[in-house]
């Protein structure tokens, strides 16, 4: 069979494109959305053995070469429980193999270069990447400045494939599912602004300048803000002219995996407001009850969390580990702290006078869904 990957045609010459996709997710949704526009036909689905079901009905109910199909392979994934992971690798073997077939494409975005969220079992996830650089006929990396990362990742044979994408303005969401509200929870609203008043008092009283930053998130290693937040506020309220808090939400518990003394250590900060549990939080709504968003992910990939601050006009701060403070100095949204924390007040002083045009102008004037949209239409048009 030949390589589908040298070949380019004019897409004109296709009676109809159809793109599967799962997860069908915030990310998909604004993709799918703007790609309308180029009259595709898209097929999203909250289950992968659903999609494989509709790829494999494409593959047989069709006349050869009257249909261009594009097949969208997402997260790895992985799994604590083997048969899972095997599963899985299955799903990823059952996409290449249908790429094979004239008319299917098979488009990779991928969100995480470097390493997986959770790898339980190493072997299948290091399979599952080499099948997807060999049988992908694009890889997407989630901004341009990422594809000299990928290429340190992607096998050399496979350069070629690489491409980048964006995401784009952010709705409110519920942290840990994705559902999205309008509306942030009145209990949660509530006992935040008891938080936010007492912070201004006791900030008042001390002489100092009030900061609070907002820290929505799930549990993983790679996640070190959570670790890192005692810390950031231990030494800022010590050592600089600032009286550093945090907002942190998220399905915080002993059985989530985060270690019970970091947990203790959050609960006990009088600094810190934790709600342990999942929240609608709409961020534009809840603007003035936080001053920036408090970021690290030890990893290379672009975090939404660049598009929420960006959409709702807030900050970033962050640690100088992974992508997201190249991402952050590069655009101009917001400020970097040395690994030391030697830069600490410098830091903190941006952020309290941080112009927030820049995120305007600087980012989501240049990514956003319609740009990320002509970059994966313009792929799409040199499928046959």
């Amino acid at each position: 069979m030949p390589d589908k990957n040298t070949q380019s045609h004019d897409n004109s010459s296709a009676e109809s494109t159809l793109l599967l996709a799962y997860p069908n997710d915030i990310k998909m949704a604004g993709w799918t959305t703007r790609l309308a526009k180029y009259n595709l036909t898209t097929s999203l689905f909250r289950s992968p053995w659903l999609y494989l079901t509709e790829v494999f009905r494409a593959l047989f109910s069709r006349a050869p070469r009257k249909q261009t199909t594009i097949l969208v392979h997402r997260y790895i994934g992985d799994y604590p429980s083997f048969c899972k992971a095997w599963a899985a690798f299955l799903f990823t073997s059952a996409l290449c193999l249908a790429s094979r077939f004239p008319g299917f494409y098979l488009f990779w975005f991928l969100h995480n270069i470097d390493k997986d969220t959770q790898i339980f079992h190493p072997r299948l996830n290091k399979m599952r990447r080499r099948l997807l650089s060999r049988f992908s006929y694009r890889i997407f990396v989630l901004d341009p400045l990422l594809l000299q990362h990928a290429k340190a990742h992607i096998p050399s044979p496979y350069h070629d494939k690489l491409r980048w994408t964006c995401f784009g303005h952010y709705a409110p969401t519920t942290h840990g599912k994705t559902k999205h509200q309008n509306n942030t929870d009145p209990q949660f609203v509530r006992a935040l602004e008891l938080f936010s008043h007492e912070r201004y008092r006791q900030t008042t009283a001390e002489g100092k300048h009030r900061l609070i930053g907002l820290c929505l998130t799930n549990i993983a290693d790679k996640y070190q803000h959570i670790h890192l937040a005692p810390r950031l506020i231990q030494e800022a309220n010590a050592a600089t002219d600032f009286s550093v808090s945090l907002i942190i939400a998220g399905p915080f518990s002993h059985t989530s995996g985060l270690d019970s003394s970091v947990i203790r250590a959050l609960k006990n900060n009088p600094h810190i407001f934790l709600w342990p549990q999942e929240v609608a939080f709409n961020e534009n709504e809840m603007r003035s009850h936080f001053d920036f968003i408090w970021r690290i992910n030890d990893d290379l990939s672009v975090p939404l969390t660049a598009y929420v601050a960006a959409t709702c006009d807030a900050p970033i701060l962050t640690l100088r580990k992974g992508f997201l403070p190249e991402l952050v100095d590069r655009y101009k949204l917001g400020a970097v702290l040395n690994t030391d924390f030697s830069n600490l007040e410098d830091a903190l002083k941006q952020i309290n006078g941080f112009s927030t045009l820049s995120l305007k102008e600087n980012f989501l004037s240049s990514r956003n869904w319609d740009v990320a949209a002509d970059q994966i239409w313009h792929e799409i048009r040199n499928c046959a």
